[in-house]
């Protein structure tokens, strides 16, 4: 158990470490003022997006899992170096810059840190007696069934039979052969890293996600910001009194696609909306939201049937009744990917775009 706890650990900072690189060249890149929260949060879309154009096309390939581990592993080692070394005295810089800050406001940086093991060890300690998490089936059954076959997504995750042909409904997610790939290098259990591991790591995104709401909110009034944060956390956490069901699907299954969609990729598209009204439709804010949404697709197919009514309530209502006729542009391209999506999804079901199994 202790080698499983210190390995989930070191696990949870490579995420850490890896989202807060990437999100923070990639904010430098289209030229946002850092935020630790909104960089963690890009950095951490971008790291999907990566993970997808490595492993989407080994699992059409139908390459072995042993191969993508390999690939990803020296791949993303190259890549995070390569990085550190070029951007090596801006991202000390703004370390110690984010130290100092926090220094200065110990109350808030102890409060979210009390809320946040509050939460993951409320999480930790009901999911298993509240409702039942049924999508674990799915998630930690193939990553299992991968690992233990060295494929990718080739067998079934509850009976073990070989598909005829590849899963129409998570052909393009990317998401639980991630785990596959981390768990095969670490040797970590499936149901730890994505109990533990990733329940941590997507918990504190979401924490950030509505500091950044209550920061907005507040006007930077830390005080109400954290209570703000306080309140979410008490209403999520009330759910399983009021709507078992939704109390599912909102509060424990934290690391699982739906859950990812409703309380992170939702919620942080309507605050880039508010970011897109409040600086009048800057390019900054596009570039973000179109990450955001090429990301959520590396994450969970379910925003295939979601993100288009999301985009396009907000499209509609801030760009054609407010005949901001420049902006349209940009929003075609942000929306585009949704199209594309469903585009394959439907050719998938016509049975034109099939890949089956050798």
């Amino acid at each position: 158990m202790i080698k499983y706890l210190l390995l989930s650990i070191v696990l949870f900072l490579y995420y850490f470490f890896a989202a807060f690189l990437l999100g923070t060249l990639f904010l430098k890149k289209i030229k946002i003022e850092f935020s630790m929260p909104l960089t963690l949060i890009a950095g951490r879309f971008i790291y999907f997006i990566l993970f997808n154009l490595a492993a989407l096309p080994m699992k059409l390939c139908f390459r072995p899992l042993s191969e993508l581990t390999g690939l990803w592993t020296v791949g993303s080692m190259v890549l995070f170096l390569t990085l550190l070394f070029q951007n090596w005295k801006y991202l000390m810089q703004l370390i110690k810059d984010w130290i100092k800050s926090g220094l200065q406001s110990p109350l808030l940086s102890i409060g979210i840190l009390l809320l946040f093991l509050i939460q993951f060890g409320y999480i930790g300690s009901q999911t298993a007696w509240a409702i039942g998490v049924t999508d674990d089936m799915y998630y930690i059954g193939d990553i299992t069934t991968s690992i233990y076959s060295n494929t990718i997504q080739q067998y079934h995750y509850m009976t073990g039979g070989k598909y005829g042909y590849l899963n129409v409904l998570y052909l393009l997610p990317m998401y639980p052969v991630h785990s596959a790939v981390m768990c095969q290098l670490t040797g970590l259990p499936p149901l730890i890293e994505n109990k533990w591991v990733l329940t941590g790591g997507w918990l504190l995104l979401i924490d950030g996600m509505y500091f950044l709401w209550g920061n907005l909110l507040f006007r930077g009034n830390r005080k109400k910001c954290l209570a703000f944060m306080a309140v979410v956390t008490w209403v999520y956490f009330c759910q399983r009194k009021a709507i078992g069901f939704f109390a599912m699907e909102m509060v424990y299954r934290t690391a699982e696609g739906k859950t990812l969609l409703g309380n992170l990729v939702i919620p942080f598209l309507f605050y880039i909306f508010a970011q897109i009204v409040i600086k009048k439709g800057r390019k900054q804010e596009w570039r973000l939201l179109f990450v955001t949404v090429i990301g959520s697709f590396c994450l969970v197919m379910s925003s295939m049937f979601i993100l288009p009514f999301v985009l396009g309530s907000f499209f509609i209502c801030y760009i054609l009744l407010g005949k901001r006729w420049g902006l349209i542009r940009p929003a075609i391209v942000c929306i585009l990917p949704c199209v594309v999506v469903v585009g394959i999804y439907i050719l998938e079901l016509a049975g034109i775009l099939i890949f089956y199994v050798p």
